[in-house]
This record gives C-alpha cells, sequence and structure tokens, in this order.
C-alpha cells in the first residue's frame, strides 16, 4: 500500500492507495494518539525522528512506526513507561484517522464506515466497508482493550453547522483501558507498570471482496475467525460454524447457564456461547441463539405493549405497540387484554389526530406520523374486518390527506425534504392499498396505488440521492426503506414489469451492506442494522452508543424478505432470519421487552432513571397498571455491550396525556408556536415494536423451502426430505404458507395433503 502524507513531519496521513481503492483519512485526524485521565482527553503531538514517530508524556515514550507493504499497512505502536510509577490512565488511545463522516452526499459512496469492530481476548479484528462496496479489515495479532466511536458534537457553538450526533468523525482503538469492560475483552490490559513496553500491531489489509475477510485476517495476523450463515435457531438443532484458523485448533460448547456441553445440539432456548483455542492459546468466541417459537414473541409483545404504554406525543414511535396488539389479536385473540387495547388506541389516538376531520392535530409536518397512523388502522380493521370497517375509511381519508404532502415528481414531503423513506410512506399507502382492494373500494385503491406508484418510482429514478430526518447523512433508515419499498411494490406488479424496481432495491441492498452487521459472529447483533443516534431520543440516554439491534432494524428484515421472494436467492433468507433472530432477543425469555442492545464496550454518560421521589398519576383512564410511573432524573451511568431496558413502564405522561415526544421536545401544533407544556413522560422507545409488525409479515405461519444448485433441499422454519422425488414437509410451528423457490416442478407433500409446487418462487397457502 502506498501512503500520501497530509502532513509526514506529524505523521498526519491523506490517505492510503492499494491497487484497487483509496482510504481516505480525515483532516488532521490521525494516526494520532490521545490519553485521557480523569476525564480530561490530551492529544499527543508525535514527531518524525529517523524512521519512528515519538514524543514523551510524562515519562511515558510513545513510538509509531508506519510499515507499509504489498498486501496491508502495519502500524506499529511501541509503549514504554520510563517513570517510577505505573501508568493508569483511564485510557490510551490510538485514534485511526480513517474518514468515516458521511453528510448524505453521493460522494459518501466512497468513504468508509466502521461496520465492524471487535476486541477478543488475545486479539482485535473488525472490518470498514464503502457504500459502493470496497472493504478493509483491520487486525491486531495483539490485546487490544477496547474500541471507541468519534460520534459527531450533539451541540452547536457559535456559527457552526448544527450537529445532531448522526455522523462520525473516525474509530479508534484503545490500547490501555480501565474497567469496566465487557468480559470477552482482554484481561490485565488497563495499567503500565514502571520500566514495563507494550507493542501493538494494527494491520489495515484491503480486500478484494468483504467474502475473504475471514480467510485473509486469519492468514495475515494468525488469529481464528469464527463465521456462521445463521445465528439463530430453532430448538434442538445442531450449532453449525466454520473456523478460520493457520494451526490447529479446539472447540468448547457452553450452554446458556455456562455449562460445557458435550454435543453443539440446542436442547434449551436461550444463548449459546462457543469458545475457540488454538494450540498456541489464541482465544476467539462465538454466540448462538436458540429461539421460542415466533407466535411467543408476537403474544408477549402485546402483553408488554399494555405493561409499557402508549403515549399520545408528537412521535409515531410513542405508540407503536399498537401494531403488536392488532396483530397479536387478529391470530390469537384474546377478549379481555384485545378490548383493553383497542379502548387504549381509541383514547390515545384522537389526542393526536381529528379522525372526523382526518388530519392530524400535532407535529403536522411529520407526515410519518399520519402514514404510521395509517398502517395501524389498518391492523385494527384486520382484527374483524365485519366490526372494524370504520377504521378502514378512516384510514382511506387519511391517506387522501398524505397525498396532498407529495409533490408533481411524485415524493411524499416535509416541506422540501424528500421524506418517502422517513419510517416508509409509501409502503404504508400500499397497505392500505391491498385492505381497499380486498374490501371492494375500488376508487379509493386506484387513487391511492397511483400515488404510492409515483412515490415509488421516484425512488427507483434517484437511488442514494435521496434524504431523511434530521441530519443529512448516509443513513441506515432511509436506504433500507428504499429497498424495502422498492421490493414491495414490485411484488405487486406483472413479473414483466418488475426488473428496473428489483435492480433499484436490489443496488441499495447492496449500498446498505456497510450498516449490516453481517460478519460479527454474535447472534445478539448479527444482522442488525447500525443506528447511533437514537438513545437520546428514544431512553434519554445523552450519550451515543450503536444500538443494534433497534426497532428500525427491523426495515432491513422486510428489505431481505422482499428480495428473496423476488430473486428465490437464500442468501436473502439467511440474512432475513439472522436479523429477524438478533431482533426478537430484544424480548427476554422472562418476557421483558427491552430498547435495543448497545455494542459499544465501554459508554459513559447521563442516563435517565425513575425519581422515586416524584410519582405521577396515570392520566389514561384505558391504563391501569400495577407498575409505579414517575418522573425521570438523571444519573451517570457506564454500560457496555448489554440490552437497555425500555423507560415506557416507568416514564409515563401523568395527568398530562399528550406532551412532546421526549425530554425538550415541545408540543407542535398548526396553528400556534411551539408550546412547551410539561415535556417529561414523552419517550420514543415503544418502536421497537416495529421488529413483531415486521416478524408478523415475514415469518409468522410461513415456512420456506429452497432448492439450491446443486440439487440439495434446504429448509427454513420448517423440515424438508426428498422422499422418492417427493418434497415432505414437516413445520416446526404452526404454518399457514410454504413458499418454495424450485429450479423445476416438484411434488410437495404436507401431511395428507400433494400438490404440485412450480417451477421458480411461489407462495402457496396450505391452510
Amino acid at each position: 500500500m502506498k501512503i500520501v502524507y497530509a502532513d509526514k513531519a506529524s505523521g498526519i496521513i491523506d490517505k492510503l492507495c492499494s491497487k484497487s481503492f483509496e482510504i481516505p483519512f480525515g483532516k488532521d485526524l490521525g494516526p494520532s494518539l490521545r490519553i485521557t485521565e480523569c476525564g480530561e482527553a490530551e492529544n499527543i503531538n508525535l514527531q518524525l525522528s529517523g524512521e519512528k514517530y515519538s514524543a514523551l508524556y510524562n515519562g511515558i515514550m510513545l513510538e509509531a512506526e508506519y510499515l507499509p507493504n504489498d498486501e496491508s499497512f502495519v502500524l506499529k505502536i511501541n509503549v514504554t513507561n520510563t517513570s517510577d510509577t505505573d501508568f493508569a490512565p483511564d485510557s490510551l488511545d490510538l485514534i485511526l484517522g480513517v474518514d468515516t463522516y458521511m453528510t448524505g452526499a453521493t460522494e459518501d459512496n466512497v468513504k468508509f464506515f466502521p461496520t465492524m469492530l471487535r476486541c477478543e481476548k488475545t486479539h482485535f479484528h473488525g472490518y470498514f466497508m464503502s457504500p459502493e462496496g470496497n472493504s478493509f479489515a483491520i487486525a491486531s495479532p495483539d490485546k487490544i482493550a477496547s474500541y471507541t466511536l468519534e460520534y459527531g458534537r450533539t451541540t452547536t457553538e457559535g456559527e457552526n453547522e448544527a450537529e445532531y450526533g448522526h455522523r462520525i468523525h473516525t474509530a479508534t482503538l484503545s490500547l490501555l483501558h480501565k474497567a469496566p469492560l465487557p468480559e470477552r475483552h482482554p484481561e490485565g490490559i488497563d495499567v503500565l507498570k514502571s520500566g514495563e513496553s507494550k507493542e501493538f500491531n494494527v494491520y489495515l489489509i484491503p480486500l478484494c471482496s468483504v467474502d475473504e475477510y475471514a480467510g485473509r485476517v486469519s492468514d495475515i495476523c494468525g488469529i481464528p475467525v469464527i463465521t456462521s450463515d445463521l445465528y439463530t435457531y430453532p430448538k434442538n438443532s445442531d450449532i453449525q460454524l466454520k473456523v478460520h484458523s493457520k494451526e490447529g485448533y479446539s472447540i468448547t460448547y457452553l450452554a446458556p447457564d455456562g455449562q460445557v456441553m458435550t454435543v453443539p445440539q440446542m436442547t434449551e432456548y436461550g444463548v449459546y456461547t462457543v469458545r475457540v483455542t488454538t494450540d498456541s492459546g489464541r482465544v476467539s468466541e462465538a454466540k448462538f441463539y436458540c429461539r421460542r417459537s415466533w407466535e411467543w414473541y408476537l403474544k408477549q409483545a402485546r402483553l408488554e405493549a399494555m405493561q409499557k404504554p402508549q403515549k399520545a406525543t408528537t412521535h409515531a414511535e410513542s405508540w407503536y405497540g399498537f401494531f403488536s396488539a392488532f396483530l397479536a389479536a387478529k391470530h390469537y385473540p384474546e377478549a379481555e387484554l384485545d378490548a383493553a387495547l383497542s379502548s387504549h388506541f381509541d383514547e390515545v389516538i384522537p389526542l393526536m389526530f381529528d379522525l372526523d376531520k382526518a388530519e392530524p392535530l400535532v407535529a403536522p409536518n411529520r407526515i410519518q406520523n399520519t402514514s404510521t397512523l395509517i398502517s395501524a388502522l389498518i391492523d385494527k380493521y384486520e382484527v374483524c374486518p365485519e366490526e372494524n370497517k370504520k377504521y378502514l375509511r378512516i384510514a382511506s381519508v387519511f391517506g387522501d390527506w398524505l397525498m396532498t404532502r407529495q409533490k408533481d415528481d411524485g415524493g411524499y414531503y416535509k416541506n422540501n425534504t424528500l421524506y418517502t423513506c422517513v419510517i416508509y410512506i409509501a409502503k404504508s399507502m400500499l397497505e392500505l392499498c391491498e385492505a381497499e382492494k380486498e374490501a371492494g373500494m375500488l376508487d379509493e385503491y386506484t387513487r391511492h396505488y397511483l400515488s404510492a406508484s409515483r412515490a415509488i418510482e421516484q425512488l427507483a429514478e434517484k437511488l442514494e440521492d435521496i434524504q431523511t430526518e434530521g441530519e443529512q447523512t448516509f443513513e441506515d433508515g432511509m436506504i433500507s426503506c428504499s429497498a424495502l419499498q422498492l421490493g414491495m411494490y414490485a411484488l405487486t406488479l406483472p413479473k414483466n414489469k418488475r426488473k428496473s424496481f428489483v435492480d433499484a432495491a436490489i443496488h441499495m441492498d447492496k449500498l446498505h451492506a456497510c450498516l449490516e452487521q453481517k460478519l460479527v459472529p454474535d447472534c445478539r447483533i448479527n444482522g442488525a442494522s447500525i443506528r447511533f443516534w437514537e438513545a437520546q431520543y428514544d431512553i434519554m440516554f445523552n450519550k451515543n452508543f450503536v444500538c443494534s439491534p433497534h426497532g428500525w432494524s427491523a426495515w432491513t428484515a422486510y428489505a431481505k424478505y422482499y428480495l428473496y421472494l423476488l430473486t428465490g436467492k437464500e442468501q436473502y433468507l439467511k440474512e432475513l432470519f439472522n436479523v429477524l433472530g438478533a431482533c426478537v432477543q430484544l424480548m427476554s425469555l422472562d418476557g421483558n421487552l427491552r430498547w435495543s442492545f448497545a455494542n459499544d464496550p465501554h459508554i459513559k454518560g447521563e442516563r435517565l432513571v425513575p425519581d422515586t421521589e416524584r410519582p405521577v398519576k396515570d392520566g389514561y383512564t384505558s391504563v391501569k397498571l400495577e407498575n409505579s410511573a414517575y418522573r425521570g432524573r438523571y444519573t451517570e451511568t457506564v454500560v457496555g455491550e448489554e440490552y437497555m431496558d425500555m423507560v415506557s413502564g416507568w416514564y409515563r405522561t401523568g395527568e398530562q396525556r399528550l406532551t412532546g415526544g421526549y425530554i425538550g421536545c415541545p408540543l407542535i401544533f398548526p396553528d400556534k408556536l411551539d408550546y412547551s407544556a410539561d415535556v417529561q413522560g414523552g419517550a420514543c422507545d415503544n418502536d421497537v415494536h416495529e421488529i413483531f409488525k415486521c416478524l408478523e409479515e415475514t415469518v409468522l405461519k410461513k415456512a420456506f423451502v429452497i432448492e439450491r444448485e446443486c440439487g440439495e433441499i434446504a429448509a427454513y422454519n420448517c423440515d424438508a426430505v426428498l422422499n422418492n422425488d417427493v418434497v415432505e414437509i414437516s413445520f416446526y410451528e404452526e404454518a399457514d404458507y410454504l413458499h418454495t423457490s424450485f429450479k423445476s416442478t416438484r411434488m410437495i407433500r404436507v401431511g395428507e395433503y400433494t400438490y404440485e409446487a412450480p417451477q421458480g418462487s411461489c407462495m402457496t397457502r396450505i391452510k
């Protein structure tokens, strides 16, 4: 690799050039070193001396050496404590300097996102990937204590452009870091004793394809890397994995209770840990999940929609639990609970929407609130179509209102910002169309389908040249929501009219790969999309961190599902099951719904907790809970690689009933200025229920059988055995639909029922 310097004297790099692509570095970012002590950070100015860069900091000698070669760039750091006392900083950080700052422009396609960073007991590995698909591995055969992402500022000073923390400047490796850190991280790497030296070798390895990541990292750095096609399994499955290692190794399987297993079979629900130990003592770890039935997660989500109740606020995220409520009622009715949640809906929604005039009463420019309401009204209607037809009619009129926010170019807009992919406004319109068509409301169906068509035709034309809510960046949601809407729309078209939309959906999905945790060997995370700014709005934690999975990870799952139906490619199906497998783990096995999983190893910030000295009385008559409600207060805390609880179980609106979406968010009315009443009580953490809305559409009561190129039959949500040219199917749980993807016509037997499945992709109702 070739180094192009911005300032050779201080070692600041402008870019690294491989044979195929360039890796840009941020202005004056690095590589550089930083020492943090007692909460105060100081950047260390290195200066070139001979072949090395060096500096002395309070008796700590710091040296850096750049060693480029044909296949990698090696950054060698040596730290020596020449003082008489031990050196135990908060952290000693290597700021990589790779430019990851994305502003939402198409030029972002050549920048690299820190897609995966992973500390193991004895080493470190990960990779950066650009939207256009280039990637490079980052790895070290040495112990790396931790890592940090350098998030954008969340405040503005002077005339600087407002930043909401929706961007990342670069990534940092912590060579030393004080506790606490996750159990998987190295031990004893928080102090440098007097007279001690430590050497760290960090490799940047260009990849021809991310598919060669594990092999290249293992070969060059001599570390074991674990990969798998699937990380979530039904009960009694065998754990399947592959170990990439240059030397011999042993494998230890640990059950959810931590006991060593003699065979790698999942006989109980929970998370299984696999440890690979090489002959030289290097240790890598992976985690796999044995899930409950999809039915159980949806039913439990309905219970949690009441236990962590829905709220009338400026943000639809505050009442997303109604999706779980209505979809569970549709499939698994429970009269008393369903009636209570239906009453809650009828109490909460009119505080935000005039259902007679079909217009929003608060935050009308957040048009995703209205499109989300349309989807919720459809789901409430479908619980009992004969009794609930009024909700379909209301949804239809709101569809007309939404069309007033559609411009001549086809896009749905908030003022002059394209909002089609803020949540998924056109998908909500298509959901409405499907219900209208089935109900015989053909005029309404035609009007709304044409509207959705125009919006999605614009997406196919603009591709990644689109916008999002808040700070513009290359953002998970706008890309995944474009892909899913393109895919869903293509499925409504005759097969001979789909190609341009399928191609566009595939293009957007490929761009999105840099924001997906496809290679992380951890069932809690694998496949989930990468977001990092939601905590400040959803649970009022004032620091950014990667919250993945998050409710919006479900948008990636929709996209994978539609692309599988359109192409029959098994890779999309694997990715669907991995991301949903990670998502449903937000529901603990004892039935507690968490908000997200925090990926970062060490996050120190102010967290909202119950102020038990300030209880509140629930203002909603339809909510009668045993758990108490409180105002919130902030407390400093440290978290890392753990589940983050919702706050809505205790943090409620009180007698006010209508509030802003989160602390500091005012009520916004169409006919007056922003009105700040009591802003406490609102929270956006119920957005986690998007997972269960997606689960119901994609995998609930569905099974999938696919014929691979080699002729092998693969099955998901079922077992499939080829017996005398008949594919015999047995289901893990209740199924109404069987999707098949075959190279030629096949005979299918399901119990006593036999039928002929055609060549290609086909969904068959079997009940």
